[in-house]
């Protein structure tokens, strides 16, 4: 039987360690293995399964090249379809805060995204008007004022009738007291005449 744990391995004589051929793998020293989850629903183009937001992965990341924004990183995952094995490939986009697919799949319609983002370009587009137009300015701001003038006499009408209606509620109180003292005193002469 040979040695379970080898301590020593037999080098022949005329081993020459630079005539083996060594892999190329300088592209996987790059990549580092993690567990991330899918930042978004989307469907594989190959077999047209569905991959869920939040379904977890084994993925690799790498740092990406030649994307810059502010001089921050960005980052690229590699993951695999669980259905077919296809690859699929998405980095992060710093600049709207979000992940831009790159291959492998297609996004799934997003109804939110697309209405956050037709709010945004038209306050954009407000803004730009009102930059570009005084007169605009002028009635948005007279229309503002006009408003928060609004508000205040709608405040003051609350305040006033709360204080109203503080004051009546102690005078309420105090009524019924009264009334039902009132009513005891009667009460109790209606069994005095009846005895």
């Amino acid at each position: 039987m040979t040695e379970r744990k080898v301590l020593n391995k037999y080098f022949p004589p005329d081993y020459d360690p630079s005539k083996i051929p060594r892999l190329r793998r300088g592209d996987r020293r790059k990549q580092f293995n993690i567990r991330t989850m899918a930042p978004f629903n989307m469907r594989c183009n190959t077999c047209n399964g569905y991959i869920y937001k939040a379904k977890k992965f084994n993925s690799r990341m790498e740092t990406a090249e030649n994307v810059d924004y502010l001089g921050l990183r960005h980052y690229r995952f590699y993951i695999r379809c669980p259905l077919c094995c296809a690859e699929i490939i998405w980095r992060t986009d710093l600049e709207s805060g979000d992940y831009v697919l790159e291959s492998g799949a297609k996004r799934n319609f997003e109804a939110l995204k697309t209405a956050e983002e037709l709010e945004a370009k038209r306050q954009a587009e407000e803004e730009e008007e009102l930059a570009n137009n005084p007169m605009k300015l002028l009635e948005k701001r007279t229309d503002q004022s006009k408003q928060e003038m609004e508000m205040v006499e709608v405040i003051e009408d609350l305040k006033q009738l709360n204080q109203r209606q503080a004051t009546m509620e102690a005078d309420h109180v105090l009524l019924r007291q009264m009334w039902r003292e009132e009513e005891a005193l009667k009460e109790a002469e209606k069994k005095k005449m009846m005895h």
